[in-house]
């Protein structure tokens, strides 16, 4: 498959219940089920931020089929696949969500702040994130 560039797409990696996927190691669909607002009610309540431990306890709130210590192992072996994938160049996509990408920096010259000498700054990679029309329109309000 090609995207609108004529470049081969890397393989797509999905992950959650409102995702579908075809993983690029194993090649099989990967799905969990999870409710949409897992974490509505926490951040309800005036915190703006989220630790692995308060997803991990929240999550385990909503399934109380199943233990503390199971979902800690499926937060972080969705966390763990997330992390492989991007490793390797796949795109991650979580629609109603966003999508996460590994984007290349060319190498370029730089300039040391406290010396003003010239530099060459190395190419690498970095993780990307484009957010997903429904979380904006949340964000946002609308």
């Amino acid at each position: 498959m090609q995207g609108a560039s004529g470049q081969p797409l890397a393989p797509v990696l999905h992950v959650g219940g409102l995702v579908t996927a075809r993983g690029k190691r194993s090649g099989s669909d990967q799905v969990a089920e999870l409710s949409r607002p897992a974490l509505s009610s926490y951040l309800s309540q005036g915190s703006s931020s989220v630790t692995k431990s308060e997803l991990i306890s929240e999550v385990a709130g909503q399934m109380r089929d199943l233990s503390h210590k199971q979902v800690e192992l499926l937060v972080n072996t969705v966390f763990c696949s997330m992390r492989d994938a991007l490793a390797d160049g796949d795109r991650i996509e979580i629609r109603g969500f966003g999508s996460f990408q590994v984007r290349e920096r060319a190498a370029r010259r730089g300039r040391n702040p406290r010396t003003g000498e010239e530099v060459l700054v190395q190419a690498t990679r970095i993780p990307f994130f484009r957010v997903g029309k429904e979380l904006r329109e949340r964000v946002n309000g609308q």
